[in-house]
């Protein structure tokens, strides 16, 4: 995926961002490289592009995408491990590859094994941040305020749980 200066992107680590530049910068003292320039909420970082263009960012996910993603956030949801390190492993091996589906399904299954159980720190720690990524692409796909995209994904969420009931 080739990316241009003024590219709204997805990193998998630090959410969304902006290209504000590409440039050929040395890498490992020797070989000289494109790296984007990624503006993000909290500071600048810069993400090497590969031989093909690709890195490990993506484009924002498309608005007309959003109705599979409302299903999707109120499909019958993952049962989680009661053992919390299974849960810690199970949650961070499915975060590994950041897409907004991914995303989707661990706010919803955190969100379900909270209603049954409670959620210790590090769930609750991962139920917040992948909320706020999923929220803020979510805003940004819609058109819509950071706070409204928020109410939405827990109406939906809240309103699966009451289907469920």
């Amino acid at each position: 995926m080739n990316f241009v200066v003024g590219d709204t992107i997805v990193h998998p680590t630090y959410g969304i961002g902006k290209v504000v530049g590409i440039e050929d910068l040395i890498y490992q003292a020797s070989e000289i490289h494109p790296f984007y320039k990624i503006n993000l909420e909290n500071g600048v970082i810069w993400v090497r592009a590969d031989e093909d263009g690709g890195t490990r960012l993506r484009p924002v996910t498309p608005s007309e995408e959003l109705n599979t993603y409302r299903m999707l956030l109120t499909s019958t949801p993952n049962v989680l491990s009661d053992d919390r390190y299974k849960r810690f492993s199970e949650c961070n091996a499915r975060l590994k590859n950041p897409s907004f589906a991914v995303w989707c399904e661990v706010v919803r299954d955190l969100t379900a094994h909270g209603v049954t159980k409670r959620l210790n720190e590090y769930d609750s720690s991962t139920l917040r941040k992948v909320t706020d990524y999923l929220a803020k692409e979510w805003a940004i796909s819609a058109g819509i305020s950071f706070v409204d995209a928020l109410k939405e994904i827990k109406a939906i969420l809240l309103s699966s749980q009451g289907a469920a009931h």
